[in-house]
């Protein structure tokens, strides 16, 4: 599945699990509020506050990532299975859909997608939307979920993070001065 699927893509498989994952941060109630006026035909609501984070300690930032298997456990409440295609959406640019999906590849769910255009471009198009709230069986258990390791590359780019180097890559050498104008040293 490709990280961003059309619209036209999405209604032609209704089959698919999609999340709703609208939410204003100045207004948290605000993307439940709007599920539940109208939303994409089988549509779950996934709320950031509540099942995209942890409870906040007061030192944990903002929006902690959960337990995994406290995100698991949300999945499972939902109804997904490991062979479901899943499509995240929010009010239109992404970021909190994008949320979504980046967490369900930590789990180690690869079948998962951003809808292009978000719920903006759903309505502008002219595509149906319903306040029915659809209701799946719980799966239990999905089993324990496969954290992702980090891919090699970026790894790779925390340790010269760390060691450094990211400067030398954009155009400066081993002092800190720059070297050209042009481009980035390979680092070695």
């Amino acid at each position: 599945m490709k990280p961003l699927v059309a619209t036209e893509e999405l209604a032609q498989n209704p089959d698919w699990r999609v999340f709703d994952c609208r939410h204003d941060l100045a207004n948290p109630d605000w993307g439940l509020a709007e599920y539940e006026k109208g939303h994409l035909p089988g549509a779950l609501f996934a709320h950031l506050d509540r099942d995209l984070s942890a409870p906040k300690s007061g030192k944990n930032g903002r929006h902690p990532l959960p337990d995994l298997q406290d995100f698991v456990r949300f999945l499972e409440k939902s109804g997904i299975r490991p062979t479901d295609s899943i499509v995240c959406y929010d009010a239109g640019p992404g970021p909190m859909a994008a949320r979504l999906w980046w967490m369900l590849r930590w789990a180690g769910h690869d079948a998962v997608a951003v809808l292009d255009g978000g719920f903006a471009k759903w309505r502008a198009e002219g595509r149906p939307v319903t306040a029915e709230v659809p209701s799946f069986p719980h799966t239990s258990p999905l089993g324990r979920a496969r954290h992702r390791r980090a891919p090699a590359e970026e790894t790779r780019a925390a340790r010269c993070a760390r060691a450094g180097a990211l400067s030398r890559r954009a155009g400066a050498d081993r002092s800190g001065r720059g070297t050209n104008s042009r481009g980035a040293q390979p680092l070695q």
